[in-house]
C-alpha cells in the first residue's frame, strides 16, 4: 500500500477560492491521503462550505474549528499534530494543484533521494487566467546549487512556494517539524521550516508537477502590513535555526567551512538594512561558534568588526589584537602637549579638526588653554555636558580642572604610557558614545548601522559592458578612484558626483572612496541604476553591485526581472502596488485581451520615428 499524505489547509476567510481549491485536493489521482482543514475562525462562509465538503468526502477530510483566530503558523501546528503520515503537503485556501500533482510529487521524492520536492508554479489571477510576467519564486535554484551553498541561499530570504511542496517525514525528525509552526512564526511561518529541514535533507526542483498559485491584490498587501513583526520574526528564525543542534551538525559535515559561514555572514550583513536586530545576531552567533569550536579567522574578524562597532572595545582588542575601526576624535589645538601628541601616532585614532565631522560617536581631545572656546561652542558644549570629553593639560593644571570637570578624564602631559587606554576605559565606562546600559539606545544603533561604511567597492557591470559613467545618487561630495584589477583608470571629468571615465577594459571594476560608503548607496551606472547585490570577502568585506529591475518598463514583453534581494521587499511592493504600475498591467491586458498589439506597434514605432 502506498505511503499516507496529509494535505494541510488552514483557512481564514477564504470563501471566494476555497472551493477550487478543494476540488482540486479531492480529485487527485494519489489513493492514499487525506485533508486536514484548521478553520481559524472565519466570519464569511468559509466553515459552511468546508462543512458541505466534509459531508461528501468523509473519509478524506480531517476538520478543526478554531475557537477564535490564532493566525496562520498556530492554523498548520494544529494540522500537523493532527497527522501520522509518511507525507506532508500544504495548499493556500486560493491555490489549484493538477491533478497528478501529488503522486507526480510523491514519485519524485522516492526516485530522486530528495526528501523535500518543489514543483513547478503557474502565476493566475482572480479569474483562474495565466500570468505570463511575474515571477515571485526561484525553484530552479535548487538544481543549479549544492546543500551548503542552497541553505546559504535561502539564508538571505525565502523563494520557495509553501503551496507548490511535499516532504518526507522521518519519525526522528517529527518533534522537531513541530517546533517550526505555532507562535514563533505568524508571518515567515514556511521559511523557518525550510531552514530547518535543509540542514537534514536533500531538496529537488519536480518540473513535472504544477501547482497554480493565485496573485491577487490581498497577496500584495497583506506583505504590507505587519512590518515590524516581518522584521523581527526573520531576526527570530535565524537566531533559533542558527543556534540549533541540526545547523550545527550540518556545519560540522562541510568541507569548506569558512566558505559556507562566509556566504552566510553576507546574507545576514546585506538584510541588516531590513531588521536592525540582525546586527546583534551576528555578534551573539559568532561567539556561539567559538564556544563549540569553531576557531576560524573569519568568524573573529566579524566579532572584532561589530564588537568595535557596539562599543565594546576592551573586548574586541583582547580577542582580535587591536581595534578594527579607529575611534573619530575631533581635537581641538594646538597639540603641543605631549600625552595628546603622542596619540597621533597611535593607529588608535582617527584625528581631525573638522566640528562638522562630529557626531554621536565622537570622543573630543580638547587642550586646557581652549576649554574656554569648548564652552562657547554648541556642537562641543554637547559634548561636554555628554562627558564626550578628554582634557589635555600641564601637571600642575590637572587637579584644579579635576575638581572643575569631576566627571571628565583629565590627562596631564606627564601621562605618556597608557594613554590610550585610559580614554579607551573612559569612553566604555563614562560615556554613552556607542551603548548605554546593557542594550544600544536608537541613535546610537542608528549611527553604528548608517556608520557600516566600505571603502573599496565592486561594481559587476552585464555581460560585455564597458563603464563609462559613474554617478552617485548622494547630496553629499564622494570622492573616489577607479581601477581594474590591475591597473588605474583614468577620471575625465568629475561634475556634481558624476564620473565620466577613460576606456575601460569589458567586466568588472573597482572604487576606491575615500570617506567610504554606505550600503544602501545608490549607483547610476551607464545611466542604469545599480544597487548592493552581494558583498564578497577578501581580506576585507566587498560590497559587489549589480543592475537592478524590478520588472520590464516593456508593458508587451513577457519577461518581467525581479531582483530576488529581502533587502529590497518593501520597495518592490510599492511599485508593484503603485498607480501606475497597476495602470500599467491594465493597459496590457487590454491590448492582448482585444488584439491590439500589432497596431500599439505600429503606432509606438511612429512615435520614436517622429522623436528622433
Amino acid at each position: 500500500m502506498l505511503n499516507k499524505c496529509s494535505v494541510l489547509l488552514p483557512v481564514y476567510n477564504g470563501e471566494a477560492f476555497i472551493r477550487q481549491a478543494l476540488d482540486s485536493v479531492l480529485t487527485q489521482d494519489y489513493p492514499n491521503y487525506e485533508v486536514v482543514i484548521v478553520d481559524d475562525c472565519s466570519s464569511d462562509s468559509s466553515r459552511d462550505i468546508i462543512m458541505e465538503y466534509k459531508q461528501r468526502y468523509t473519509d478524506k477530510i480531517k476538520f478543526i474549528q478554531n475557537e477564535k483566530n490564532c493566525g496562520v503558523g498556530l492554523a498548520l501546528l494544529k494540522a500537523f499534530k493532527a497527522t501520522e503520515s509518511t507525507y506532508i503537503a500544504q495548499i493556500g485556501q486560493d491555490d489549484i494543484w493538477g491533478k497528478d500533482y501529488l503522486s507526480s510529487q510523491i514519485h519524485y521524492i522516492e526516485t530522486s533521494g530528495c526528501n523535500v520536492a518543489f514543483s513547478k508554479v503557474t502565476y493566475i489571477d482572480d479569474n483562474g487566467s495565466k500570468l505570463k510576467d511575474v515571477t515571485m519564486f526561484r525553484h530552479d535554484t535548487m538544481d543549479m546549487l549544492n546543500s551548503r551553498d542552497f541553505f546559504a541561499e535561502l539564508i538571505g530570504g525565502n523563494f520557495l512556494c509553501a503551496p507548490s511542496s511535499v516532504f518526507k517525514i522521518d519519525e526522528e525528525i517529527k518533534p522537531i517539524v513541530s517546533q517550526f509552526w505555532g507562535y514563533n512564526n505568524d508571518r515567515l511561518q514556511d521559511f523557518e521550516l525550510w531552514l530547518n529541514l535543509a540542514c537534514y535533507y536533500k531538496f529537488g526542483f519536480n518540473k513535472k508537477a504544477t501547482c497554480n498559485y493565485r496573485v491577487h491584490q490581498n497577496n500584495f498587501s497583506k506583505e504590507e502590513k505587519r512590518i515590524t513583526q516581518g522584521k523581527y520574526e526573520f531576526y527570530a528564525t535565524l537566531k533559533r535555526v542558527l543556534f540549533s543542534e541540526g545547523f550545527v551538525q550540518f556545519l560540522k559535515n562541510q568541507k569548506e567551512k569558512e566558505a559556507f559561514l562566509e556566504s552566510i555572514i553576507v546574507k545576514i550583513q546585506i538584510n541588516i538594512a531590513y531588521s536592525k536586530l540582525l546586527f546583534v545576531l551576528l555578534v551573539e552567533w559568532c561567539e556561539h561558534l567559538l564556544n563549540l569550536g569553531f576557531d576560524i579567522d573569519l568568524i573573529r574578524y566579524v566579532m572584532a568588526d561589530y564588537y568595535n562597532r557596539m562599543g565594546l572595545l576592551s573586548k574586541c582588542i583582547s580577542n582580535y589584537g587591536k581595534l578594527y575601526h579607529k575611534i573619530n576624535a575631533f581635537v581641538l589645538k594646538p597639540l603641543n602637549n605631549p600625552s595628546l601628541q603622542y596619540l597621533v601616532n597611535s593607529g588608535t585614532f582617527e584625528l581631525h579638526s573638522d566640528l562638522d565631522s562630529i557626531d554621536v560617536n565622537t570622543i573630543c581631545l580638547i587642550d586646557a588653554s581652549l576649554i574656554d572656546y569648548a564652552m562657547n561652542n554648541s556642537k562641543l558644549m554637547h559634548h561636554l555636558a555628554a562627558r564626550k570629553v578628554t582634557i589635555f593639560c600641564k601637571k600642575e593644571e590637572q587637579n584644579a580642572l579635576q575638581m572643575k570637570f569631576p566627571e571628565l578624564l583629565i590627562i596631564s602631559d606627564e601621562e605618556e604610557m597608557n594613554v590610550e587606554r585610559k580614554i579607551i576605559t573612559y569612553i566604555e565606562d563614562k560615556t554613552n558614545m556607542f551603548s548605554t546600559g546593557f542594550f544600544f539606545d536608537h541613535e546610537t544603533l542608528n549611527n553604528s548601522i548608517k556608520s557600516q561604511l566600505y571603502k573599496k567597492i565592486k561594481i559587476t557591470p552585464g555581460k560585455n559592458e564597458q563603464v563609462r559613467r559613474v554617478r552617485f545618487i548622494s547630496s553629499s561630495i564622494i570622492n573616489c578612484t577607479f581601477s581594474n584589477i590591475d591597473s588605474m583608470i583614468d577620471i575625465l571629468s568629475v561634475e556634481d558626483n558624476e564620473y565620466l571615465l577613460d576606456s575601460t577594459s569589458k567586466g568588472d571594476i573597482y572604487l576606491t572612496v575615500e570617506e567610504g560608503l554606505e550600503l544602501s548607496q545608490k549607483i547610476i551606472v551607464n545611466n542604469k541604476l545599480y544597487i548592493l547585490y552581494n558583498i564578497e570577502f577578501d581580506d576585507q568585506f566587498i560590497p559587489v553591485y549589480k543592475e537592478v529591475s524590478y520588472y520590464s518598463l516593456n508593458i508587451y514583453s513577457d519577461a518581467v526581472t525581479n531582483h530576488h534581494s529581502s533587502f529590497l521587499e518593501l520597495e518592490y511592493h510599492a511599485l508593484v502596488n503603485s498607480r501606475s504600475y497597476r495602470y500599467m498591467m491594465k493597459l496590457k491586458k487590454f491590448v492582448h485581451k482585444y488584439k491590439l498589439l500589432r497596431f500599439v506597434n505600429f503606432i509606438d514605432l511612429g512615435l520614436r520615428k517622429i522623436i528622433r
